[in-house]
């Protein structure tokens, strides 16, 4: 019997695995931890691409332009540094064409922008010896801060960026994982996509349950206690609530006014979903990335998709069983969300 043939996306995952285990193994031999990190980092923000490029062409040739592209914004090449590696070195390792190499690195850098001292990829070393990481700018003027008088200096540090600190344009990887107690699963169940920050919350209730075949008529909701929901102190909810909720002592705010880039200010953020407050369908919400628009690219859309999402209503038996889930949550015990903290 001929076997099955295999969907791009787990093509996509098997490509991913042998990319991250090709520059390991390269890594392990000419570099060092810093550069495997860097390297697998690379190959996953690739793989999260609308177009991955590395599904077409060479592997070796993808792993060798992946080394090659880091090691460029890095100063591999030069025998000053360490660690050091020649591009003969990992077009000899890969067995692959110097020419060829360079061109896919060149586009590998082009599609993120990559450059001397970048704040993503760049090593520890490069990092700690960046020349402009202790200069700040004053009227257009960029200045040495040990210049500053120590008070100024206080509050243009104050000033500065977070690192985690999100770009009102950028679009948001959101990943939403739907919680196991409303149904038996033996693997996790979750959806990661790409969508502007400038949406609405409402706009982003709709897109995950769309992701998930949930319809979208059913009231919602947002709540930064993933734990007990009820004593959230930051809500999101529909403009219903608030006037309901206008003498509760949490404030409530409307989820068709509220941006994402408004409740998602810094990478890793969580809030619970909660959905139909009848069956209580919960979702973990949490900002993994941001990454500038891509031209001409429609959003939102989704860019992995992980198991099977349940029937929203199900069958006789398994709606019992929920409601059966919900009386027994009542025990603190059944309700932790520690595994998504």
């Amino acid at each position: 019997m001929p076997a099955s043939k295999k969907s791009e996306k787990e093509i996509k995952e098997e490509k991913t695995q042998i990319l991250i285990e090709m520059t390991a193994s390269f890594s392990n031999e000419y570099l060092d931890e810093d550069y495997k990190e860097l390297c697998e980092k690379l190959i996953r923000k690739m793989a999260r691409k609308r177009k991955v490029p590395f599904l077409s062409g060479r592997i070796e040739i993808w792993a060798a332009a992946i080394i090659h592209a880091l090691g460029s914004i890095n100063f591999l090449f030069d025998n000053n540094f360490e660690p050091y590696a020649s591009t003969d070195d990992i077009c000899n390792f890969f067995r692959t064409s110097k020419s060829t190499t360079s061109q896919k690195a060149k586009i590998i850098r082009d599609m993120f922008k990559m450059n001397y001292y970048d704040d993503e990829f760049s090593t520890t070393y490069m990092n700690e010896s960046n020349p402009f990481s202790k200069m700040t700018m004053i009227n257009g003027l960029i200045v040495p801060s040990d210049m500053l008088p120590t008070l100024e200096n206080i509050v243009l540090q104050n000033d500065l960026p977070d690192e985690n600190e999100v770009k009102n344009d950028s679009i948001y990887l959101i990943k939403a994982t739907l919680h196991y107690r409303y149904f038996h699963s033996n693997e996790p169940v979750f959806r990661i996509f790409a969508i502007q920050g400038e949406t609405k919350l409402y706009t982003l209730a709709k897109t995950t349950l769309k992701y998930f075949n949930f319809d979208f008529d059913h009231l919602f909701g947002f709540y930064n206690n993933l734990n007990e929901w009820t004593n959230s102190q930051e809500r999101y909810e529909l403009p219903y609530y608030l006037d309901v909720n206008k003498d509760s002592k949490f404030q409530t705010n409307d989820v068709k006014q509220v941006k994402i880039n408004e409740v998602f200010d810094e990478i890793g953020k969580k809030m619970l979903f909660i959905y139909d407050y009848g069956d209580e369908w919960q979702f973990i919400i949490e900002l993994l990335e941001t990454d500038s628009p891509e031209p001409n690219e429609k959003y939102p859309y989704i860019i992995r998709s992980f198991g099977k999402a349940p029937s929203q209503y199900g069958d006789e038996a398994t709606h019992k069983k929920h409601h059966e889930i919900m009386i027994n949550s009542l025990d603190p015990s059944q309700t932790s969300l520690d595994a998504f903290k």
